[in-house]
């Protein structure tokens, strides 16, 4: 064989295992849900927002009717102003 053919096969078999290392921190990633905790994100002024209109008496003082959040799709009671979630208001 020629030794550019050995060449190009040894740089052929780097780029396969490249490529096979990178799909399997993707799936990786995917299963972690993308590697952040979203709930942690949400900023505290929203968090206590949410407990001080939603918590009364050890249970849930709500309106009765619900809204989904446009960005990250978390139901929530319509009296709400912001996604106790993500606080995209709405």
């Amino acid at each position: 064989m020629y030794t550019e053919f050995i060449i190009i096969f040894i740089l052929l078999g780097i780029v396969t295992v490249v490529s096979i290392l990178n799909l399997v921190l993707l799936i990786l990633i995917k299963k972690d849900g993308g590697g952040s905790n979203r709930t942690s994100s949400v900023p505290f002024q929203y968090q206590n927002n949410y407990m001080n209109q939603n918590m009364g008496q050890g249970q849930a003082q709500g309106s009765g009717s619900v809204v989904f959040c446009r960005n990250c799709a978390t139901q929530y009671d319509a009296i709400m102003t912001r996604c106790p979630k993500c606080g995209t208001p709405r």
